[in-house]
């Protein structure tokens, strides 16, 4: 078992490096991410505790696993930004970095207004969805939609960085906040996906595809 494990992991290690430089030209940079992102216990400790609903994909199997967390946010009201709360529902395991992550974006000088705020999701195609694993996050999808490949809109309207105060900016509060943790923002995806943030694990090379 452990050495099926180590084989799996060093194919994990190997498509990470391989994203990681086909999306910034650096192996330094993938390699560092990689252990900012895998070499953390807590990517393990996800692993462990979803193998239930992998071995058993439902909605019933799922929730056990989701907590509700409430999360400061800023709301536009009237063209002010006014102080308000959202609840999320994520993977119990994820709950106190959610948290922290919209706490941090809520602090942040941008004072980002956030409309519309959802996670754990199950849907149609089960696991193949970081949403039915609790391990994912959308913001604004109006403001921030989803692309084709060739850049029709499947999910949302329009995204207008620097001009709508509700689309996520590439260097803003929201991106910083999530990244900073070793989440990865959907933007960069063939499928851009401007709302998506979502924490990798091996698991996610296995079931997901981009």
């Amino acid at each position: 078992r452990k050495l099926k494990k180590y084989i799996k992991k060093s194919i994990f290690i190997g498509i990470f490096s391989i994203i990681g430089i086909m999306g910034t030209g650096s192996k330094l940079y993938a390699e560092q991410n990689f252990r900012q992102w895998y070499a953390d216990d807590k990517t393990e400790k996800i692993e462990t505790e979803l193998e239930d609903v992998y071995n058993n994909p439902s909605h019933a199997t799922a929730v056990k696993y989701m907590v509700w967390v409430e999360v400061p946010v800023w709301n536009l009201k009237n063209g002010k930004k006014v102080s308000s709360k959202a609840r999320i529902q994520v993977l119990n395991l994820l709950a106190d970095e959610v948290k922290e992550i919209f706490t941090e974006i809520y602090n942040g000088p941008e004072k980002f207004p956030i409309k519309s705020v959802g996670g754990y999701n199950w849907r149609q195609n089960g696991i193949e969805s970081l949403h039915s694993l609790g391990r994912a996050i959308d913001i604004n999808p109006d403001e921030n939609p989803q692309l084709s490949p060739d850049g029709v809109v499947l999910v949302g309207k329009k995204w207008e960085p620097y001009q709508n105060p509700y689309s996520i900016t590439p260097e803003g509060d929201v991106v910083r906040a999530f990244t900073s943790r070793g989440w990865v923002w959907g933007a960069n995806y063939t499928r851009p996906d401007y709302m998506h943030f979502d924490f990798p694990t091996r698991v996610e090379f296995e079931f997901i595809n981009y």
